[in-house]
């Protein structure tokens, strides 16, 4: 009789502690062909993974020979019940997986829910996370609508905002700074002083002029004048400035007057030595008093100086109306008064150049000189406004005559022929008039038998002429006078 085994089963029965059962050993018929894994496949399965290739079985022609895998291997590499296994609430919904745990042994399907990201509640610092399984693209944000840039201080960070306020101009402020009491805080004002609102009691005081001691509090803007109404420009001598108020060109100390009304020209009026006189000297047989000229040296036909006296020279007489000292007074608002004539005169002697050149399109342009009829049309400028700089806020000037220009003359001097400010000595930059010219100065009177022309007079040497009246010369505005 044929006794057929399965070569793979009788290794198994070989090899296995566990106990047989025996049963009819003549099987009734062979066995059929099968296909079937080996224990080298069932060993791969387990180690790597390998799907393995099932092979039909075929009697042995020979004993069985040593295999690759025994079964004790292949036990060893089966997974046994373990605690600490996974369960199906512990492996993500629908991932499958190899229970080890007693009761969930096998393949198994997980459940548990996949986690999301988490927004925080608004203003609470603790995240409460669901359960779930989270990966590394899942995030968990803190929310809080006031954690914006204009809450933080400028340059600080804050879980990636960086503040913007700066304490310039912004509503949210360090205050621990402020050390302001009440007391110093105009009252019913609130400030916020080192974190606390603060209610002033400051009280608001207005100036008056009839106490010398004014009473603490606040003030509004005054000038002096608030409380001394007498602090005017009318009531402070030419020349001086009291607390920025500059004295008034016409208010002078007249000690050094000595005229009598039978002095002064009938029904005009001066003010001498502190009183107003009105003149009484009637005009008919009256004489006008001239100036000196201011010479003082002689000289001989070649030109030498010589000695004055005896020789009937200006410089040896010195005939006419003594120059008061000072000769000219700086009244500080771009104005000089002559004190010999009374006349005002312009402190800056070339004021179109210096101020409105572009008004000088005449010969050379910009220079200051101009025809005798824009040298009208500009002072005209000056008393409508339009030249406003050269007026010292004035609108009574004119272009002086040729008598009135002739007067500024200083014949001890050239280069220019006029005087300084006190009157003995020679004129330098700004003692007291500026930008003085040493060449020709338009008058306003024409020439009489050339009325084409009119009076120049000449800074330079002191000389007069005429000319062409468009021909280009230099203007200097004068105001006052009689």
């Amino acid at each position: 009789m044929k006794y057929y085994t399965q070569l793979s089963l009788v290794s198994v029965l070989l090899s296995s502690s566990m106990p047989l059962v025996a049963g009819p050993l003549d099987p009734p018929t062979a066995p059929g062909s099968t296909n079937s894994y080996s224990i080298g496949d069932i060993c791969n399965r387990l180690d790597t993974g390998a799907a393995g290739t099932q092979i039909p079985f075929t009697e042995p022609t020979a004993a069985p020979s040593s295999t690759g895998c025994t079964f004790n291997e292949v036990m060893s590499k089966v997974p046994a019940i373990n605690a600490n296994g996974a369960l199906p609430g512990d492996v993500l919904a629908g991932q499958v997986f190899w229970g080890l745990i007693s009761g969930n042994w096998g393949l198994q399907t997980g459940t548990a829910t996949a986690g999301a990201n988490v927004t925080g509640t608004d203003g609470n610092l603790v995240i409460t996370i669901p359960d779930g399984l989270y990966s590394g693209s899942q995030t968990a944000t803190a929310n809080d609508t006031d954690l914006t840039a204009a809450n933080i201080k400028n340059g600080v960070n804050f879980f990636g905002t960086t503040g913007t306020y700066t304490g310039i101009g912004g509503n949210v402020q360090d205050t621990s700074s402020g050390d302001a009491v009440v007391g110093e805080i105009l009252n019913g004002k609130k400030a916020w002083v080192d974190g606390s609102e603060v209610t002033g009691t400051l009280a608001t005081q207005t100036p008056t002029d009839t106490t010398v001691n004014q009473p603490a509090g606040h003030y509004n803007a005054f000038d002096l004048s608030t409380v001394d109404t007498d602090l005017t420009t009318a009531n402070i001598k030419s020349g001086v400035t009291v607390f920025g108020v500059a004295g008034d060109s016409n208010v002078v100390d007249t000690s050094s007057g000595d005229a009598v009304a039978a002095d002064i020209a009938s029904g005009k009026k001066a003010w001498v030595d502190g009183s107003e006189i009105t003149g009484t000297a009637s005009g008919g047989g009256g004489s006008v008093a001239l100036p000196k000229t201011g010479q003082t040296t002689c000289y001989d036909e070649a030109g030498a100086t010589i000695s004055c006296t005896g020789t009937g020279q200006d410089g040896d007489l010195q005939k006419g109306t003594a120059w008061p000292n000072p000769r000219f007074t700086d009244n500080t608002d771009g104005t000089v008064t002559d004190n010999l004539t009374g006349l005002i005169w312009l402190k800056d002697a070339n004021c179109i150049q210096t101020n409105y050149s572009g008004f000088d399109n005449d010969g050379t342009a910009g220079d200051g000189k101009v025809t005798w009829q824009h040298a009208l049309d500009f002072v005209a400028g000056i008393n409508s406004g339009t030249y406003q700089n050269c007026g010292a806020s004035k609108t009574d000037w004119r272009l002086p005559n040729r008598v009135e220009l002739t007067s500024l003359i200083n014949a001890e001097y050239k280069i220019p022929a006029l005087s300084d400010a006190a009157g003995i000595a020679k004129w330098t930059e700004g003692d007291a008039f500026s930008d003085v010219q040493t060449n020709y100065y338009w008058s306003s009177s024409t020439a009489a038998d050339n009325t084409d022309r009119a009076w120049l007079v000449n800074l330079g040497n002191g000389t007069v002429n005429f000319g062409f009246k468009t021909t280009t010369y230099y203007i200097w505005p004068v105001r006052g006078g009689q």
